[in-house]
């Protein structure tokens, strides 16, 4: 009997792998939303989370959630309050940015007081309020989710906008972690973006001096690139400006120079795109899908689209607007269908 057992063993080993699932490939969305009013000056920052589009439109106090149909639920997260002076919103300064936790949690990042919201896509309802321990000096510019119990986020000295500090945060213990200090030559810190790359290590853009910066976040370590933009685009990004009085603000109206400002970056496949706005420093003019260049051997170029491009999506996908009978669309793509052509060729 002892003969057999080795094959015995063996049989049974290859029956139990034949019943492991196997790693499910990456899920490639491609889903679409009618909306209204949703291509303004301000940027809508959105997550898409069990088949359904989260999104905050113009920095306003409420997230509105559409389902494949139309809107379905509008969640207000700050309350608005008519005054002498004009519209207030309480509980907050600005709404900024939401993004997917994991497959049923959306988070979304809230300014003064600094603080992370946690909704639950399932019930459609705010589960966690987790606030940010930021210090005095200091303000938060970006952050994005690294698992459903970790995110990353960065802030910016609000007094030199010279240093910005990288964070770790566990969102079940609570707990900050310091993980980089990035020390710029220039009053640029507002203006950084974040992301991560394939291999999770963070990416931190400046597009003031076009450099990306790689940080291992456990090494605490990081390395600078510099990005080429396309040769026949305008990408001028210029410090974020302070005015002194009403009068000067007024009077930043007439200004008529042209400036880029990056609304969102990604990488994807080793290429770095960026979504852009193009306009003076008051107006809007519009928006771009950039594809830069970290080597020589790379081309960047302006990738053209018949939609406008709103942001990425952690997972390898964009957000798009577009008008269709007289109705605003929104949409959620794989980038490679957008890099490749085809998407553009299916409409």
């Amino acid at each position: 009997m002892r003969h057999y057992m080795p094959t015995q063993l063996c049989i049974i080993f290859l029956f139990v792998l034949s019943c492991t699932s196997p790693k499910s490939p990456e899920r490639e969305m491609l889903d679409s939303v009618s909306v209204q009013k949703l291509r303004t000056v301000y940027d809508p920052a959105i997550a898409y989370v069990q088949d359904n589009f989260f999104v905050l439109r113009d920095y306003s106090s409420n997230l509105d959630i559409f389902n494949q149909q139309a809107l379905d639920t509008t969640i207000q997260l700050l309350q608005q309050v008519q005054t002498m002076q004009g519209l207030e919103l309480h509980g907050g300064r600005v709404l900024k940015k939401v993004a997917a936790l994991d497959n049923s949690h959306v988070a979304i990042m809230k300014y003064t007081p600094d603080s992370l919201i946690i909704l639950d896509a399932k019930n459609s309802s705010i589960s966690q309020k987790i606030p940010f321990k930021v210090a005095s000096n200091e303000r938060m510019i970006d952050f994005v989710p690294l698992s459903k119990h970790e995110v990353f986020y960065l802030t910016y000295s609000i007094k030199t906008r010279q240093e910005s500090k990288l964070y770790k945060l566990n969102l079940k213990s609570l707990q900050s972690t310091f993980i980089y200090q990035l020390d710029l030559e220039d009053k640029v810190a507002d203006l950084l973006k974040l992301a991560l790359d394939e291999n999770q290590d963070v990416l931190i853009l400046n597009p003031f001096s076009a450099e990306l910066l790689r940080v291992d976040q456990k090494k605490g370590t990081a390395v600078k690139e510099k990005y080429k933009t396309p040769s026949d685009f305008p990408y001028h990004v210029m410090k974020t400006r302070s005015y002194v009085s009403q009068v000067e603000f007024f009077n930043s109206a007439n200004d008529t120079t042209q400036r880029t400002r990056v609304v969102d970056f990604v990488m994807s496949d080793g290429a770095l795109l960026l979504i852009v706005n193009q306009g003076t420093e008051r107006t809007f003019t519009s928006r771009h899908l950039l594809m830069c260049s970290l080597h020589d051997d790379a081309q960047p170029k302006i990738i053209p689209t018949n939609q406008i491009p709103l942001n990425f999506s952690h997972d390898k996908h964009i957000f798009f607007s577009s008008e269709k009978d007289s109705v605003d669309q929104l949409s959620i793509v794989p980038i490679r269908k957008i890099l490749s052509g085809g998407y553009d060729r299916q409409q």
